[in-house]
């Protein structure tokens, strides 16, 4: 057991020191964070596909992978039927990522040897310390390295930090496609709905900001959850919008829907360390909204949010799809503003200052969340998991 806190501190404080020697402040541990209790039904579960200003479209199998039934299916394996005896109670569970997602041709390769990635997904739980103890006695295999000697109570505090989730990545799952892996997170129910309100971290609410499939909510939570989900897209689009790269706008000036989806991906990428080492995608933001399919699943993520700034007249939906706006009219910027958690809405209409701070907060919780992924994944699996981000970091961008 010592053997693997060496490794851990031997690999944990040069990392300290290159984050500082490159500006990027070392993250503190959160002390300051309540859980209040959460009141939850395990009893009941209804799925979100369909529901009114939800976004989960699921019209063909080119947009994604796994449907929300078959990653709940998945969920079932691993931790149970939500309610049953036995299982781990989940409050809210998403779907995300390229696993979820088609973002490059993987449903073109041979089925013998298919290059899928991880499936992604982010669990809402009522209460982390419950969720750990019983999913160490369930699926201790999920936990590895210096992971697997930690108690519940050690582990939820380690959680709270960063971006205030917990990764266990290389889960293996059988599916009715095959065998497949799961990195799955875990945060807490009133921590997740904070981070989509009051970006506190943008480290959860940056994924949701993105396409995703929602697969189940706790119909007593149902009403606080879509409140918290419009809530971060009414913002990202705002804050998509404010960050457009000055030109000389104009009343008639056009923008793309991509371009505009584009400076939303962006939000969350901000200032994240993983690009400070070359660990991810450079052709990630291309991907995610360029890809066959990807148009129709951000317009249906944002359209709502689009038609109601129409109504407040500050910008016009074009039949070809383009859209009229004034960015350069500082009423129309002002009232963007005001669509921004209140923490930035302190800082104006600057562009500069504006980009300066989500990429100051995005750097603290991507920082924290890199450093303690090599106690949560363990040594191996971080450094697989690792040199995996650093292949798709080499890749030429298109």
């Amino acid at each position: 057991p010592g053997s693997y806190f060496v490794m851990a501190t031997k690999y944990i404080l040069p990392l300290r020191h290159k984050f500082s020697r490159h500006g990027y402040p070392w993250p503190q541990v959160q002390q300051n964070i309540i859980l209040p209790p959460v009141q939850f039904n395990c009893v009941s579960v209804r799925f979100l596909s369909g529901e009114p200003n939800i976004p989960t479209p699921e019209s063909s199998s080119k947009q994604s992978l796994p449907s929300e039934t078959e990653l709940y299916s998945i969920l079932t394996k691993m931790f149970g039927d939500n309610g049953s005896v036995g299982s781990i109670p989940l409050s809210f569970a998403i779907g995300y990522g390229s696993g979820v997602f088609s973002q490059s041709s993987l449903l073109n390769n041979s089925a013998d040897n298919p290059p899928f990635p991880m499936i992604d997904l982010i669990l809402g739980v009522p209460d982390s310390v419950t969720f750990h103890r019983v999913n160490l006695a369930r699926n201790p295999h999920h936990y590895a390295g210096v992971a697997s000697l930690l108690n519940p109570e050690t582990i939820s505090s380690i959680e709270r930090t960063g971006g205030g989730a917990w990764f266990n990545p290389y889960a293996p799952v059988s599916t009715s496609f095959g065998p497949r892996t799961v990195k799955y997170g875990v945060i807490t129910a009133c921590n997740l709905l904070a981070d989509l309100t009051d970006w506190n971290g943008l480290y959860i609410a940056g994924r949701m900001q993105k396409p995703t499939k929602e697969v189940m909510v706790v119909p007593d939570q149902a009403d606080s959850f879509r409140a918290a989900v419009k809530a971060n897209l009414r913002a990202a689009l705002a804050a998509g919008l404010l960050l457009l790269p000055p030109e000389p706008f104009s009343l008639s000036s056009r923008l793309e829907r991509s371009n505009i989806y584009s400076s939303i991906a962006t939000i969350s990428y901000r200032g994240d360390v993983r690009l400070l080492f070359g660990a991810e995608d450079p052709n990630k933001v291309r991907k995610l909204v360029s890809t066959d399919g990807a148009a129709d699943r951000w317009d249906f993520l944002y359209e709502p949010q689009l038609a109601r700034l129409e109504s407040k007249g500050l910008l016009t939906l074009c039949e070809d799809g383009y859209i009229l706006t004034n960015l350069g009219d500082s009423r129309v910027r002002e009232q963007l503003v005001e669509d921004l958690p209140m923490r930035y809405q302190q800082i104006g209409i600057s562009r500069e200052k504006l980009e300066k701070s989500l990429a100051e907060t995005v750097r603290k919780s991507s920082g924290w969340q890199a450093a303690k992924g090599l106690v949560t994944a363990g040594m191996a699996r971080s450094m697989k998991y690792t040199i995996e981000k650093l292949a798709k970091g080499k890749q030429k961008k298109i």
